[in-house]
Order: structure tokens, then C-alpha cells, then sequence
């Protein structure tokens, strides 16, 4: 009897593992050591401004990967995060600083939404053939339009947008 509990036990055990391991995702198309121009264009369209930019995303253990962004040629912003999974395809970026960013992996892309400092910030990372392409914009200033009645007395929703301010584009192509 104690054999059979014992069996059941090792049993249970290696099921939860395989099943707890087996859902993490597998990201390593997206590893890899990225680099190339990141482009910054202000409202106006006439200010484009241009930073070399590199990621770098390695494997860190079953549920996380180093996602390291480096700004500038001489490597004057290092930003070391990690991309933890969550469940399913919710992710969560690790600034290592307290913040924790909410990411959805939708097939080949992550989408983040954030904001910080009254800006709102739509990041998206897109794995292409040998090349991953990085699109952020920045929006503030809040207006609401909507919120009242049409002709027919149906309730027209509030609807809030925002300015866009900056939109910034990269394509880093895959070193190694």
C-alpha cells in the first residue's frame, strides 16, 4: 500500500512538472543579439532624430527571458529587463526596478500600453525573418468627445483620445 501512495506521489509529482513547464512558452525564435537605427519623429513631422539602439534576449530559465535594450553607440543606456511569462499569452515586463510592465504576445508580436509621467506609451515588438521590428508612440492630453444623446435617444458613449506626440520606429536586424 505505502508502495502504491509512493508511485501515485512521483506520479502527481512529474505530472505537475511536465504539465507547469510545458505551458511556458517557448520563445527561442526571438533570441538573439539585435542592432540598428531607432528612429524618433516629433508631432510636427520635421524633428527626426536617430539612436542606435540593440536588443539583446536570452533565455534566463524555464518562465523568463533577459530582455536587454542598449541605446546609443557607445552604450550610454543600458536597460537590462526580463520578459517573465505569466499564463497563456500574458507576459510581464521586469524593469528591475519595482515597475512591471503588462505584455500580450498576439503570434509573433509582444503589445505593452503604459503610462508614465501623464504620457501614455504603445510598444510593440514584431519578430520578423532575421530582424525584429520595434514601433512606440507617445500620446497625452486627453479629450473626451460623445456622451450624449442622438436623435433616436440612444446614448452616444464617451469616447476619450489622445494626441500623439512622438512615434518612434526600429528595425533591428539579427546579429548573432
Amino acid at each position: 500500500m505505502k508502495r502504491l501512495l509512493f508511485f501515485k506521489y512521483i506520479s502527481f509529482l512529474f505530472l505537475f512538472y511536465f504539465f507547469s513547464t510545458a505551458r511556458a512558452q517557448n520563445l527561442s525564435a526571438w533570441e538573439g543579439h539585435y542592432a540598428g537605427t531607432l528612429k524618433v519623429k516629433q508631432m510636427n513631422g520635421t524633428d527626426i532624430v536617430e539612436h542606435h539602439m540593440e536588443l539583446d534576449i536570452k533565455k534566463h530559465d524555464d518562465y523568463s527571458y533577459d530582455w536587454v535594450i542598449t541605446y546609443g553607440d557607445s552604450a550610454e543606456d543600458i536597460r537590462p529587463y526580463q520578459m517573465i511569462y505569466v499564463d497563456g499569452d500574458q507576459y510581464k515586463l521586469d524593469e528591475k526596478n519595482g515597475i512591471m510592465i503588462k505584455v500580450t504576445k498576439f503570434d509573433s508580436e509582444f503589445i505593452m500600453l503604459f503610462e508614465v509621467g501623464g504620457s501614455y506609451l504603445f510598444v510593440s515588438y514584431s519578430l520578423l525573418d532575421n530582424a525584429i521590428g520595434v514601433k512606440i508612440t507617445s500620446s497625452m492630453t486627453r479629450e473626451e468627445s460623445g456622451g450624449m444623446m442622438d436623435s433616436d435617444g440612444n446614448t452616444i458613449p464617451n469616447v476619450g483620445t489622445f494626441t500623439t506626440v512622438v512615434n518612434e520606429s526600429a528595425y533591428l536586424k539579427k546579429e548573432s
